[in-house]
């Protein structure tokens, strides 16, 4: 989901915003602030320290300044691909980014989106002066549309000390960050715990022919308990982490839409409009956690129930709610379609009416069971 932060000149973010951001939005943390003639850059994998840095160097300079928290969604997980970045090589201009920019990506190119765009594509419209021009800032708010992205510079060239690309797609702040601008409101959604969800489908124990789509179903249990997300320690956590950012990105996908009908008033200072978007998100991640398993490092698969086929995707790829092959749903075993004419679908509603497969060449099927898959080829 990312959070990007934006605070004027005398404005700080409370560390209680920030904070409660940095557990939804762990894959590393950036900072920039304005100052008459540079712009000061801080990043770390790490929340904590990021922010100790960015206190520190706020004490001494008051500008303008950008916090960033992000997501994976596109590019590895690292340092380099923190936010803000600088515009080419105008190391007196920074931006970071909330969002996903239709940038052109190849699974050999590690950099995120907001990286190839600041690196590559907006210095060939001329760099930060690019945004000078008349009609510049409408060009770039329709083609990022669905983002916000915020630029500081101190380059003479500019006529800007900063700017707020769809800035009213975000929310300022209140009850001590008033004149503070937010991306979205995940700084607001503090949680007292998560709960954690045993039993469900069984797909390892199924009776009659086999191809019936039947499955034994486990009654669920739960319990609560409570801990900040952070980077997998194995395979599994891992990919318990990549559903997690998938299934978010998906509900600020929908709560984009959902401002954009009206569904949602973004200056409304109630964040139960947004936060049942992320409840659904974590019922997505329940029901995704009982489909899929760890397969290597960079790759996940499933076991349809109803034709036996494994499939395999990349911890970058989108999970499927059915099957490439049947099309039956992972979780029920049904059909998508009516079973007789007239009947309504006997397919489960997924959370957030999220329904999504592949085509069978996209994916590597492999009958389950087999054992000799040694790769896993790119989907796109």
């Amino acid at each position: 989901m990312c959070l990007l932060v934006f605070m004027p000149e005398g404005k700080t973010a409370t560390k209680e915003a920030l904070e409660t951001a940095s557990w939804y939005n762990d894959d590393g943390f950036g900072w920039a602030i304005r100052t008459p003639d540079k712009i000061l850059v801080g990043k770390h994998m790490d929340f904590e320290k990021a922010y100790e840095e960015f206190i520190t160097a706020r004490s001494s300079y008051n500008g303008d300044a950008l916090f960033h928290l992000r997501i994976t969604t596109h590019g590895a997980t690292d340092l380099e691909n923190c936010h803000p970045f600088y515009v080419g090589k105008d190391s007196l201009s920074v931006v970071a980014h909330n969002g996903m920019l239709p940038v052109p990506t190849t699974k050999q190119d590690t950099r995120s989106d907001t990286r190839i765009f600041a690196e590559t594509l907006l210095p060939k419209r001329g760099g930060i002066a690019f945004l000078n021009g008349k009609g510049s800032l409408t060009e770039l708010e329709q083609w990022a549309a669905g983002s916000k992205l915020v630029f500081l510079t101190a380059n003479p060239a500019s006529k800007w000390r900063y700017v707020i690309a769809n800035m009213e797609d975000g929310d300022w702040g209140k009850d001590g960050n008033e004149g503070v601008w937010f991306s979205n409101n995940s700084y607001k959604y503090a949680r007292s715990s998560v709960k954690s969800y045993s039993g469900g489908w069984d797909y390892t124990r199924m009776y009659g022919d086999g191809l019936s789509g039947h499955t034994v179903y486990t009654p669920g249990s739960y319990t609560e308990s409570w801990s900040a997300p952070k980077r997998g320690s194995s395979l599994q956590e891992d990919l318990d982490l990549e559903l997690q950012h998938h299934a978010y990105e998906i509900a600020e996908s929908m709560v984009s839409f959902a401002i954009q009908k009206g569904d949602v008033i973004p200056e409304n200072d109630d964040p139960t409009q947004e936060m049942g978007y992320y409840d659904l998100a974590e019922e997505l991640i329940e029901r995704w956690g009982k489909i899929y398993k760890p397969y290597d490092q960079s790759t996940y698969t499933a076991t349809c129930a109803r034709c036996g086929f494994d499939f395999f995707l990349d911890h970058a790829d989108i999970p499927a709610t059915h099957c490439p092959l049947c099309d039956c749903c992972l979780y029920c075993g049904s059909d998508p379609i009516p079973s007789e004419v007239g009947h309504k679908s006997d397919c489960c509603e997924w959370p957030l009416g999220y329904h999504m497969s592949y085509q069978p060449e996209t994916v590597e099927l492999v009958k389950g069971g087999d054992s000799d898959v040694k790769e896993v080829p790119s989907l796109f």
